[in-house]
């Protein structure tokens, strides 16, 4: 899978996520502050798909791996 990481300034979690889903070949992107962590569909860059607290890193990991490879869920 493709990846690009860049530390960026003090900008919200959404924000990054939205341009970085702008940037992707596979039209997702993640964004993260110290609170949050955020995946958006370039398809739909108004809301977050998915959202956890920095506390569930493993999780929302999990999740967006899934979303990546098309994959149901496991809520």
């Amino acid at each position: 899978m493709p990846l690009a990481a860049e530390l960026v300034g003090r900008e919200d979690a959404l924000t990054l996520a939205r341009e970085a889903a702008r940037r992707s070949a596979l039209g997702l992107g993640i964004g993260g502050n110290a609170e949050w962590l955020v995946l958006v569909l370039s398809a739909s860059p108004g809301r977050p798909y998915l959202e956890f607290a920095v506390a569930q890193a493993r999780a929302f990991g999990h999740a967006a791996a899934r979303v990546a490879a098309r994959r149901p869920l496991a809520f």
